[in-house]
């Protein structure tokens, strides 16, 4: 899976569950570490868990910065009609906290999906998504 995948999964809002799929799919183990997984379920739910939180992490991420560039974006750049939150009246990070406040929370959000792979020792291009989430302009 290379970047223009995740961008495509991200921008189509597939399922969270097919989500979580595919994020587990990014995370390669080692061989000589994969076979220890087969036989440790233990540490196979670890790294599930990790995984989990790091997908709901950048999920909220993703939510916070989309409510953001539906504020400060450009209708071209963007794909869609900008402020069309915000004319239908629905609620949006900006609406409640403010631009500010909200990316802070992005950034956030960001933090702890980069913590949780840290933790589980998984390297790759994970904490590498979670920052393009956030610096993301369309």
């Amino acid at each position: 899976m290379n970047e223009a995948d995740i961008k495509k999964m991200l921008d189509a809002r597939i399922s969270r569950e097919r989500a979580k799929e595919l994020l587990i799919e990014l995370v390669k183990v080692p061989s000589p570490q994969t076979e220890l997984l087969e036989d440790e379920p233990l540490l196979k739910a670890f790294i599930k868990t990790a995984v989990d939180a790091y997908g709901e992490s950048i999920g909220l991420a993703f939510q916070i910065v989309d409510d953001i560039l539906d504020v400060e974006g450009e209708s071209a750049a963007l794909g869609k009609t900008a402020g069309k939150d915000a004319a239908a009246g629905k609620p949006t990070y900006p609406s409640i906290y403010g631009l500010a406040e909200s990316r802070r929370l992005a950034a956030s959000c960001m933090e702890r999906a980069v913590e949780s792979l840290e933790r589980a020792s998984l390297g790759g291009q994970l904490a590498a998504i979670a920052r393009w989430i956030v610096s993301r302009t369309n």
